[in-house]
């Protein structure tokens, strides 16, 4: 065993870069998610009154018409009309129409004419004859909009995994070395700021029968990657970089904790440290364990033990 024994404290910096980085998705996602359905509902709200009131209403005089359609990326079109026209109480009066439609709108098409319903509502017909492409748009910009909170959601709620089994790990994890797949170095700006490593991660295992398990569980554990900042010195590799050191909170998961060269999430004291190191080179002066033969499909993958050694790892731009 290289690490102390379990529970191990988390650095607080790691729980405090956690909860910013999720609320941090968190809020973009409520406002993305909010426009979508007070700006879109709306719209929508509003379409299905004046088809109500178009259904129901009477034709009114039109006095005046001005459209106004501006194209939006030959996608899309802003449609703007004013318009005139003389109530049934004999009242002239205007309306103002401003919509959104998909690839196509209906001004022009005839004669405009307008309908007022006994509340007061009008409608108008061009307006009308564009109902489908207003749906079109308003169930377009609706699932754009939610697809990108969707996304935002689905980061902070990894981040809070990713938390959660540090903790979990902290407590109670297993040890284990996942052997390396691959290892790249991340520039930002023309300077090496992250490293990526690239680990087959352990298989899950169940409590079922035995005979049961080894035919259910897969061979091998789904392959992940992990990325550490470059001022952390990437990750802690064991066996002469062939693998990387993690905490598992329980054999039923194949979620891990992957650690830093520093040993970071977990807070290690000075002494801790040099007893982890210590037991690193012990273990590296062993011998090596007769490995297993992999599979095709992993001997396609797996990196051979001489070049996964703490040989600078290739680079790539952000």
């Amino acid at each position: 065993m290289i690490l102390p024994p379990r529970p191990l404290a988390l650095d607080p910096g790691f729980l405090r870069q956690a909860r910013l980085r999720a609320l941090g998705a968190l809020a973009p996602a409520v406002a993305v998610i909010a426009v979508a359905l007070l700006w879109q509902g709306r719209a929508g709200l509003e379409l299905w009154r004046d088809q109500r009131a178009w259904d129901r209403g009477e034709r009114v005089a039109v006095t005046y018409a001005h459209p106004e359609v501006r194209v939006i990326q030959g996608l899309a079109r802003h449609v703007r009309i004013s318009a005139g026209y003389v109530s049934a109480d004999g009242t002239q009066r205007s309306v103002r129409d401003d919509y959104y439609t998909l690839f196509a709108d209906a001004i022009g098409e005839d004669a405009l004419s307008l309908r007022e319903d006994e509340d007061g509502r009008v409608a108008l017909s061009w307006s009308m004859r564009a109902a489908p492409w207003r749906w079109a748009w308003i169930g377009f910009f609706a699932a754009v909009f939610l697809s990108l909170g969707g996304a935002a959601l689905f980061a902070a709620h990894n981040t809070l995994r990713h938390a959660r089994t540090a903790r979990a790990a902290a407590r109670r994890g297993e040890e284990v070395s996942l052997p390396v797949i691959g290892l790249q170095t991340q520039q930002v700006h023309g300077e090496p700021a992250y490293v990526d490593v690239r680990y087959r991660a352990p298989p899950v295992l169940d409590d079922g029968p035995a005979a049961y398990r080894e035919s259910a569980r897969p061979p091998d554990g789904p392959v992940r990657t992990a990325r550490f900042p470059i001022a952390r010195g990437g990750p802690l590799l064991v066996d002469g970089g062939r693998a990387v050191l993690a905490l598992r909170p329980s054999p039923r998961s194949d979620r891990v904790t992957v650690l830093a060269s520093d040993f970071w999430p977990f807070a290690l004291s000075e002494a801790e440290r040099a007893a982890a190191r210590a037991a690193i080179a012990r273990r590296e002066d062993q011998p090596p364990s007769p490995a297993a033969p992999a599979s095709d499909e992993d001997a396609s993958e797996r990196v051979p033990p001489s070049g996964m050694s703490t040989q600078a790892p290739s680079s790539s731009k952000i």
